[in-house]
């Protein structure tokens, strides 16, 4: 028998025609005019062949009387007369039309009208649909509850796995409510569930693999110390909490301007941060009050700090002048002050570094180690020019642009030309080469021939960098060791107990396990207690908070982040997704979103926005977005699960099924963060065709820690 995609014969005309008659001749819609009008017109298009091109803007202008100015993004009428339809529907097979062999459903997110024949539309025959499965690069890791079975199509219930839109509690209008009648079917659900199932594979997986921690190491990596490691989350004496503000620069020449005061800031903050005993606050949030002085007070007290470092340097040939004061944040008392005057040369400048950050420990009866102590006696590079080099590279880098990388890539290249044993700069190195790959300006293949030989040689000329480690676990994830990953985070972390950078990476790993999601929230904190007025870590926190049901404060997190850079896009993401996905808010999600996508660098942006138009009904918008963002994302299988997820939601199961197989074969490219939703797309087709061991052989062979 036909079904709605397909040509009806005469005979299946004249049933659905009269079906049609008889519904809106029914009680249930006599006095809806309206909704006689909009199902009519559904239904007469699909069945002249034209459904596939119902959207929200053809039946404004055909229906509802508007014209071509109409944007479904501002304009919810069509939306809300579709919700009202769809109600009238239910009631009225629930009541008269319980017995009609052919059945109209308008599944929710989209305008041509199913049509069912015989038993199908009683469901007596219509094959049950495999649960969907998504892709993480579309939809915000928020991972639930592990489910019953990683293997078996899960079971969601009304009241467990699945929340709602409108999560602030206020209940959304009934027009608007999720359908939960149909919910097994309707392409928002699948999103929805897409987003739970997924991820909780996801959480399976590494949970699996965190019970079996691998103890061989990855080739290409150092053997991480297997001491113990210290407290992840030390408790501090408040008293020996610091900020740095950034060094005022009292140089008169234009070329001593900026960038050297920022340098000296920026390696006596890494110097400090060595110190376990301190509790040293990070430059993204103390960068802030160079040029929006406040008083120390104040400084002080939206820090979260007991103590504030003032400086000011003054270079002048081949003489450099630095004065340092530590102020107390409550009373102003000044409780130590120096002045140091030497030659420029850089045993002089990484002297004056070590002697300011001994006497503020010993000012403020902070420990320090032997350990601590030679680490810090430790000199860098004796090239100054190479030294001058790496603080340029180090600032361009910290401004995460696709742009400021390539050029730190190319100024820690000099400064290794100008100094061949400079470890520091190769740690550098091995992280813009990172950073570029994440945020999508390099593959892997080419990140890992740089990074990896970079880390090698960093670390075979200094095994003490808190910040190459760091670099080694991120690394070490991408390789699936997660294991390993660990060990480098701890590692990481025991040499430099106030770098929140290793902290959020090493959450982010945790957060994929299950078992270990309250060990993640915390590192999360650690870090934003550090680094408090980082965008990127209210971010994060959000994130986290989502993953916990805590919604509300999840967007007061991205909020604020916004509030103190609006131009972060990380953030902008992060909100237009909430919206999208915790409040079904798709006109304000679309409204973050849409200035993002001009110079079609930013891949969230132009996946929500076609997610976006997906869920409001307009398929040919949602493709124009989904080809901008095919045509800009550099790796193969991002491109080829971006496909295989959009084809799977709209029901295009066996083309999605030949995308995700490709992607599978692409093994360098991003396998650990899509091969779950591969594998799941294929799963639902084994488990379709009865070959339930072939699925579970295919995950094994993929993930061995799970037999």
């Amino acid at each position: 028998m036909a079904t709605d995609k397909e040509q009806h014969s005469a005979e299946e005309r004249s049933r659905i025609e009269a079906a049609l008659r008889k519904l809106l001749e029914s009680r249930t819609f006599s006095a809806a005019a309206r909704l006689q009008d909009l199902m009519r017109y559904l239904v007469t298009e699909t069945l002249a062949g034209r459904g596939d091109r119902l959207n929200q803007s053809s039946i404004a202008i055909d229906v509802q009387g508007k014209d071509a100015s109409f944007d479904p993004a501002t304009d919810s009428q069509v939306r809300v007369e579709a919700g009202r339809l769809r109600s009238k529907l239910r009631e009225y097979y629930d009541e008269e039309g319980g017995a009609d062999e052919v059945r109209f459903e308008l599944p929710k997110g989209l305008y041509e009208p199913r049509i069912r024949f015989g038993a199908q539309a009683v469901g007596g025959d219509a094959p049950a649909r495999p649960t969907p499965l998504p892709d993480s690069a579309f939809l915000p890791p928020h991972p639930p509850q592990l489910p019953d079975s990683a293997f078996l199509p899960p079971h969601l219930s009304r009241e467990g796995d699945f929340a709602p839109p409108h999560l602030s509690g206020e209940r959304a209008p009934a027009e608007e409510q999720i359908d939960e009648s149909i919910f097994p079917t309707t392409w928002r659900a699948r999103i929805i569930q897409a987003t739970i199932v997924v991820l909780a594979l996801t959480a399976v997986i590494f949970f699996v693999m965190q019970q079996k921690p691998e103890t061989k190491e990855t080739a290409a990596g150092p053997t991480a110390q297997t001491e113990e490691q210290p407290s992840l989350t030390p408790k501090f004496d408040g008293a020996k909490s610091l900020a740095v503000l950034p060094f005022a620069n009292n140089s008169l020449a234009a070329e001593n301007a900026g960038f050297f005061a920022d340098g000296l800031h920026d390696d006596l903050l890494t110097q400090l941060t060595k110190i376990a005993d301190l509790k040293v606050i990070s430059r993204t949030s103390v960068m802030g009050y160079r040029d929006a002085p406040k008083p120390i007070r104040q400084i002080a007290q939206e820090l979260g700090v007991r103590t504030v470092l003032e400086g000011a340097v003054q270079r002048a040939g081949d003489r450099i002048r630095v004065n340092v004061q530590l102020i107390d944040g409550r009373t102003d008392e000044h409780l130590w002050a120096e002045t140091f005057d030497q030659v420029l040369n850089t045993t002089n400048v990484f002297e004056i570094q070590r002697q300011i950050a001994t006497q503020i420990a010993a000012a403020l009866q902070a420990k320090l180690s032997p350990e601590e102590q030679g680490r810090l006696a430790i000199l860098p590079t004796r090239n100054i020019d190479a030294y001058e080099l790496y603080l340029k590279a180090e600032q361009r880098l910290s401004r995460r642009t696709l742009d400021d990388m390539a050029a730190a890539a190319d100024l820690f290249k000099e400064a290794l030309n100008k100094d061949p044993q400079f470890a520091l700069a190769y740690s550098g190195l091995a992280e813009s080469a990172y950073l570029r790959n994440v945020y999508g300006g390099m593959d892997r293949k080419e990140m890992t021939a740089i990074a990896r030989p970079a880390l090698a040689q960093a670390f075979k000329l200094n095994d003490q960098i808190g910040e190459a480690w760091t670099v080694e676990g991120a690394l070490r994830v991408l390789e699936e060791n997660p294991a390993g990953a660990e060990q480098a985070f701890k590692r990481a972390i025991a040499l430099n107990p106030n770098y929140a950078q290793a902290y959020h990476w090493y959450a982010s790993l945790l957060h994929e396990s299950s078992s270990r999601r309250d060990e993640a929230f915390r590192l999360t904190q650690r870090a934003k207690e550090l680094d408090p007025l980082s965008p990127l870590l209210r971010a994060n926190m959000a994130e986290a908070l989502e993953g916990m049901g805590r919604m509300d404060e999840a967007l007061v997190e991205l909020k604020t982040a916004i509030e103190i850079d609006p131009n972060f896009e990380v953030a902008v993401n992060g909100l237009a997704y909430h919206y999208l996905f915790a409040q079904g808010d798709i006109p304000a999600a679309m409204q973050l979103l849409a200035p993002l996508t001009r110079d079609g660098k930013n891949f969230d942006a132009l996946s929500g926005m076609a997610l976006g138009y997906e869920l409001l009904g307009e398929m040919r918008a949602a493709d124009k977005w989904l080809q901008r963002f095919l045509a800009q994302v550099p790796e193969p299988s991002v491109r080829e699960m971006g496909l295989a997820y959009f084809l799977y939601a709209r029901g295009e199961d066996e083309q999605a099924v030949e995308h995700a197989s490709e992607a599978l074969k692409d093994k360098s490219k991003y396998s650990s963060q899509f091969r779950p939703l591969a594998l799941a797309i294929l799963r639902n087709r084994d488990l379709r065709e009865g070959r339930i061991a072939v699925s579970k052989a295919r995950y094994l062979a993929a993930y061995p820690g799970l037999s």
